[in-house]
């Protein structure tokens, strides 16, 4: 078995190292709010990376609809090579950075490891990963209605409060049951 040249610990047919998303699944487009409360937690594990080389750091952006790209986690979004997750807050970074905020949209997520983003996919190493889609959306704040609009104009009508009343549905069912027995007496009469 031959060996690679430029690391002769890594065979020529070595798969390809693959990072593999284990929160949130890739097979939805998992949509965040971006709130103070809202912790988003992104974990993965390595496949087929060759322990010589595995990373010793991983770099973490997000690129968005709008064109722009985003640093997230720790250190500029360089994170150590061991790591197999990070949290973040969207809230935290648009307070932190206004003028590059998050906004309402679409999101990738992109990783690469310490050799840098856009290399040939290479055999033990890690490779590059942009496989999670992602959405971001701003709640709109409560609006509570003015007094008295609770359910509309017609909640506040005595007659739509009364046909609701125990002793109206009462009445109209003793009423009901009079005129039926009423009418089955006069058609028995009849014969």
């Amino acid at each position: 078995m031959s060996k690679d040249d430029r690391n002769p610990d890594i065979p020529q047919t070595a798969a390809a190292g693959v990072l593999v998303m284990t929160q949130p699944h890739t097979s939805t487009v998992p949509l965040y709010k971006i709130h103070p409360s809202e912790h988003i937690t992104f974990a993965w594990s390595l496949s087929d990376v060759i322990p010589t080389v595995a990373p010793t750091s991983i770099t973490i952006r997000v690129e968005g609809d709008n064109g722009y790209t985003y640093t997230i986690g720790p250190h500029e979004g360089t994170i150590d090579g061991k790591a197999t997750s990070v949290v973040w807050n969207p809230y935290e970074h648009n307070q932190a950075t206004p003028t590059l905020a998050f906004k309402q949209g679409g999101y990738r997520l992109k990783m690469w490891d310490d050799r840098g983003p856009g290399l040939v996919r290479t055999g033990g190493y890690m490779n590059e990963f942009s496989g999670l889609k992602f959405a971001l959306y701003e709640p709109e704040p409560y609006e509570g209605l003015p007094d008295g609009e609770g359910c509309g104009k017609g909640c506040e009508s005595g007659a739509l409060r009364a046909g609701t009343h125990p002793l109206a549905i009462a009445l109209v069912c003793s009423v009901l049951i009079m005129m039926l027995g009423s009418g089955f007496t006069l058609l028995r009469r009849r014969r």
